[in-house]
């Protein structure tokens, strides 16, 4: 059984004002993240991956573990709570924010490869790492935690505004709603993550229709 990790994270961003050095360390850990797991990465490989000095490193990062944090900040929390962003802020009417929403999904590997400047970077690489995350680091939980809650509450504004329009059936239950599409989204971006069979943009445009034709009013 693996233990988790115990590390002190203080929920708040360290990494200020990046300079281009620290940007490249960070990229470049991220990228080794991406490929090796958190904790099989060493400092020396990061060192040797951003082509910096030792004492480089250590002038912007006084150990892997804060490393860890800014890296987790930047290249994972960013792109999740600008997804849950998008969503609180989508303009139209419920039904077009919906579909909007099942239509980001496809979306979410592009961001993270602009952000990188690599299309390599593939998002099963970002969910299995994800994953490890979850499963090593408790303050990982946390946050992932309060992502979904913000997710939620994005989902049931937009529930909620189509039944005040009409759009939406008063029966539907908004909470248990809610939850089902997150956990219909999740699943196929997991499915995604294990096959090359799958079709994310078609798949999440059937199951956008699936919902809409059971929630309208």
């Amino acid at each position: 059984m693996c233990k988790k990790i115990q590390l002190v994270y203080s929920g708040k961003k360290q990494r200020g004002i990046i300079t281009e050095t620290k940007d490249k360390i960070l990229k470049s850990a991220f990228k080794l993240f991406l490929k090796k797991g958190f904790t099989d990465v060493t400092i020396n490989e990061i060192i040797s991956k951003a082509r910096i000095t030792k004492g480089g490193f250590f002038y912007y990062f006084k150990s892997k573990d804060q490393l860890l944090f800014e890296v987790i900040d930047e290249y994972i929390f960013t792109i999740t709570d600008s997804f849950t962003q998008k969503i609180q802020t989508l303009a139209g009417s419920s039904k077009d924010k919906l579909q909007l929403f099942f239509e980001a999904l496809p979306g979410i590997e592009g961001e993270l490869q602009k952000k990188l400047g690599d299309k390599r970077i593939t998002y099963r690489a970002f969910y299995l790492l994800l994953m490890e995350g979850v499963k090593k680091f408790d303050f990982f939980n946390e946050r992932i935690t309060v992502y979904h809650d913000k997710l939620r509450q994005g989902i049931v504004k937009i529930i909620n505004d189509g039944k005040k329009e009409g759009s939406i059936a008063k029966a539907v239950n908004t909470e248990i709603m809610a939850q089902h599409i997150i956990a219909s989204s999740e699943g196929i971006l997991l499915l995604w993550t294990v096959t090359d069979e799958i079709d994310l943009q078609m798949m999440s445009k059937e199951m956008f229709n699936n919902f809409w034709l059971f929630i309208k009013a």
